[in-house]
């Protein structure tokens, strides 16, 4: 997957996002025998729409902004408004083909 950007040098970044969306960010502390998450951005054609239906539900918001929230179980969630089509886009992409 082609990388877009790279935070930190590129033989040892602080955090990578791919083309495919991913975004990858080191943790030198972390020592355990798994993997883990810091949080799952979302794209969305309508922002306020997509928060106002968020707000309904138990969540917490995060310091970083509206946009940003812990759910009950502490998945952090971060919203983030398309452009254009781009949503459209993502939904046409038939992975399996």
């Amino acid at each position: 997957m082609p990388v877009r950007r790279v935070d930190g040098p590129a033989d040892h970044p602080k955090q990578v996002w791919t083309v495919g969306g991913l975004q990858l960010v080191s943790d030198p502390n972390f020592e355990g025998p798994k993997g883990q998450i810091a949080h799952l951005g979302i794209m969305t054609e309508d922002m306020e729409a997509a928060l106002e239906e968020v707000y309904k539900w138990n969540v917490t918001q995060m310091p970083k902004g509206r946009h940003w929230f812990a759910l009950p179980d502490g998945l952090t969630i971060e919203l983030l408004q398309a452009e254009g089509d781009l949503v459209a886009k993502a939904l046409a992409v038939h992975p399996k083909e």
